[in-house]
């Protein structure tokens, strides 16, 4: 006897047989079936009472909350600016066991499907940023350039704008070797990636454009100037 695979319901959350007997035929959907059984299909049906203004459904749960953003994400794509379900229902979604890896194909397709508008909004957006915060859009670039750099040697590690600000704060604007404070700050690798260092943010200190340039591809043991022997 075959064993006939199971598909859950995405509205009532039931167990049913991955078949046209229980779910709708739909090509386009993963399995070539409807997420929802044919019960809550028919369910689905009856009228739903009219959202008030201010008002929007969640399209998951269908049930409604204020249209804020304390309920729903921001959308920009859509006419009231917000997504179609509520938070709760995302948070949900989360926590089923593949979500991650659809989201990141999803992503990943939609990112790619839209290049020409990511690029100019991303262009808009540094030219917008270069101005009214050129600081920021430097430490932007340098962090760019150094997660684009460890691609390229197949390091692993990454690093955000969130933490090398919290690594300015936690140095208190101090060079990482000479301790003077700084003007400008350079993203100094203590492990240097020529030497097997990663670019993760534990291996990551801010200190100030002339040190940087001192202690080089050196270990700092080897740049003993720096006053950081290991």
């Amino acid at each position: 006897m075959l064993d006939i695979p199971q598909k859950t319901c995405y509205k009532c959350k039931q167990p049913f047989p991955a078949t046209p007997e229980y779910f709708r035929i739909n090509r386009t959907k993963r399995g070539g079936l409807e997420a929802r059984c044919k019960l809550c299909h028919k369910i689905r049906k009856n009228p739903l009472p009219s959202v008030q203004d201010g008002e929007k459904r969640c399209t998951k749960c269908e049930e409604v909350f204020p249209a804020t953003l304390t309920y729903f994400y921001r959308d920009r794509e859509t006419k009231d600016g917000l997504v179609f379900r509520c938070k709760q229902c995302h948070k949900d979604d989360r926590n089923a066991g593949d979500y991650t890896e659809r989201h990141r194909k999803y992503a990943q397709k939609h990112y790619y499907s839209h290049l020409e508008q990511n690029y100019a909004r991303n262009r808009s957006y540094m030219l917008n940023l270069r101005q009214t915060n050129p600081e920021k859009a430097r430490v932007l670039d340098s962090v760019k350039r150094q997660n684009r750099r460890a691609r390229e040697l197949s390091i692993g590690g990454s690093c955000t704008t969130k933490e090398i600000e919290a690594q300015y704060q936690q140095q208190k604007g101090k060079c990482y070797y000479c301790s003077k404070k700084m003007t400008q700050h350079h993203i100094e690798h203590v492990v240097p990636l020529s030497r097997g260092g990663t670019n993760d943010i534990s291996n990551i200190v801010l200190s100030c454009p002339s040190c940087n340039q001192k202690k080089g591809g050196k270990l700092p043991h080897e740049w003993p100037a720096g006053g950081r022997l290991m």
